[in-house]
């Protein structure tokens, strides 16, 4: 959802989704659910947000989007960087182009995400199953405040987490290395 290639959002936890969603209503609209597998490439050794990253993401096994994800300024856990995004013809290809511009596969993951609009900003329910099971939501806008205050309204259904959510990918990507 950037805009003006920009990335402004939140990851959170939540005990009961039901509970989450029934805060957000009226002004709720279910978007669509899509199933995700996503390949991140990086001239750095990690997934860590103070890489660049490029991702090739695959959408319901018909659709392939190249995204290049800059470095994150992490305020509050509120995480903002640089986002842009362009539709490809072939995952094949685009992964191939990126090994040989010397990028190397840090990760890849698989999961389903329910996407919802709030009042223009972007509702994402993520469930993960590769490499490990994760499961926590997005606020996604145009601008911190407006993210904040979803955050404020949601209150103590939801946990604002930060980037430690993502050790378990960490360690099941080191389990399988070893």
């Amino acid at each position: 959802m950037a805009k003006n290639n920009q990335e402004i959002e939140v990851k959170a936890t939540f005990q009961d989704q039901q509970a989450v969603l029934n805060i957000l209503q009226p002004q709720l609209t279910f978007v669509n659910r899509v199933s995700i597998n996503d390949t991140y490439f990086s001239s750095g050794a990690s997934m860590s947000n103070t890489n660049n990253l490029v991702r090739i993401r695959e959408i319901n096994n018909d659709k392939v989007e190249l995204t290049f994800k800059g470095k994150t300024v992490d305020t509050n856990n509120i995480w903002q960087r640089t986002e842009i995004t362009t539709l490809v013809d072939s995952a094949t290809n685009a992964k191939a182009i990126l090994a040989n511009l010397g990028l190397k596969v840090v990760s890849e993951y698989q999961n389903a995400k329910e996407y919802y609009d709030y009042n223009g900003l972007e509702i994402v329910f993520a469930r993960f199953t590769l490499p490990a099971t994760l499961e926590f939501m997005e606020i996604e806008g145009d601008t911190t405040t407006a993210v904040a205050e979803v955050i404020e309204k949601l209150g103590q259904t939801i946990t604002v987490v930060g980037e430690e959510i993502f050790d378990v990918f960490d360690r099941a990507r080191n389990n399988t290395a070893n």
